[in-house]
């Protein structure tokens, strides 16, 4: 009977071998297992159809976290705002204004603040974008214009920013199952939409499947 640490010992020298052929020709390798596992059949959702991506990315962000500026940040130099929901009271309807009271919706885009999100970022998702759904009209200035700008007091506002779930495209739920109820009670929120969905999906991704 061949005994438990002989089996081990006859084991190690091919585990050595696979392990210098995966460590050579891991970009292969991982495109054919994930052609073999991206079948409709067995994996109807379809995700990380091109393998896991980049190797070398995981040692980039290991020697980023050994740093002491491991949680900079990129700084937003320029952002542009869009006036979605028109001012209430620039509405010249009652009803209009009777809907839209309580809250003013802007739609917002910047560039993204991870650190060299131009390499960790298909182009179409390097710029962040997101709905922000004020409690105040009168937080909104210059309301006459397109392109709006943000009065922040910062004492007695209260804000809260809602982060995407994995699949989730745009803003739409989350806008109206939370923000705007919470706007009707003096809370105004932030909607970030996520990197690859909405707006940031790449043009080759199909839906929500993230390719790798």
């Amino acid at each position: 009977m061949l005994h438990p640490w002989n089996l081990l010992g006859a084991l190690r020298r091919p585990a050595r071998l696979l392990d210098r052929l995966t460590s050579a020709h891991h970009k292969y390798l991982d495109v054919v297992c994930a052609s073999l596992s991206h079948s409709p059949l067995f994996f109807p959702q379809g995700f990380f159809s091109e393998g896991w991506g980049d190797v070398h990315v995981p040692s980039m962000l290991e020697k980023r976290l050994a740093t002491n500026d491991k949680y900079a940040i990129q700084p937003i130099d320029s952002m542009q705002l869009t006036l979605l929901h028109p001012n209430p009271f620039a509405s010249s309807s009652p009803l209009k204004r009777k809907l839209a009271k309580g809250h003013t919706r802007v739609g917002g885009r910047f560039p993204t603040t991870l650190r060299d999100g131009d390499l960790l970022l298909p182009p179409e998702s390097q710029h962040a974008c997101f709905e922000l759904i004020l409690s105040d009209p009168a937080m909104l200035m210059d309301t006459t214009s397109q392109f709006p700008r943000v009065r922040v007091r910062g004492r007695g506002e209260a804000l809260v920013v809602l982060l995407p779930g994995t699949g989730e495209h745009g803003c739409t739920h989350r806008r109206r199952a939370i923000a705007e109820p919470l706007a009707r009670a003096g809370v105004s929120t932030l909607v970030l939409e996520g990197a690859f969905y909405g707006q940031r999906k790449p043009t080759t991704q199909k839906g929500s499947k993230l390719r790798r």
